[in-house]
């Protein structure tokens, strides 16, 4: 889904089938860089060893405002809403310049955020999730997405502490 000189191509997957590999069942070869962690960490460091890498933080990222600000804007102000997601597609080497269309501001996002978990929430938003997240032909989506998957359940605990003001989503 990268373009040959897309930056985000190699910091988002990585090439197992370079070195020495044993390739598992519907296995690619390929794997998640952006959150690998190094050797330098697994060595040092306290605890459980294989607890040990820095690749569990969440940070909300520039590129990620300039696309919420891009999609924001795109009845009200096209002309920075070109010029937010530009910035992001040409951040990562590419030098064309797309036009603020709500499909190219889609693209950008689901180029940006591989792995990053907000494909899903981006897809409910759009609308998108009915017609995106179907039983796929190799096996590994089996359901159909349905419209109760949008709702998280509210803990009991805050049901509890709101003394009577709040109730659980009935789906």
């Amino acid at each position: 889904m990268f373009d040959a000189t897309d930056a985000r191509r190699a910091a988002t997957c990585y090439d197992a089938t370079v070195n020495a590999y044993e390739a598992r069942y519907q296995d690619t070869g390929y794997f998640l860089e952006k959150y690998q962690g190094s050797q330098a960490e697994y060595a040092t460091g306290d605890g459980a060893p294989d607890m040990r890498f820095g690749n569990n933080i969440r940070i909300y990222r520039y590129s990620e405002a300039l696309l919420n600000a891009a999609e924001l804007a795109l009845t009200s102000d096209p002309t920075n809403s070109k010029i937010w997601l530009n910035k992001v597609h040409n951040r990562a080497g590419l030098t064309d310049t797309l036009e603020a269309t709500l499909d190219n501001i889609k693209n950008e996002r689901k180029l940006e955020f591989v792995g990053e978990g907000k494909r899903y929430w981006d897809l409910i938003r759009w609308g998108d999730a009915p017609t995106v997240l179907v039983p796929d032909t190799y096996g590994y989506r089996t359901n159909t997405w349905s419209e109760s998957k949008k709702y998280l359940p509210i803990p009991q605990s805050e049901i509890d502490a709101a003394q009577g003001t709040l109730k659980q989503n009935n789906y």
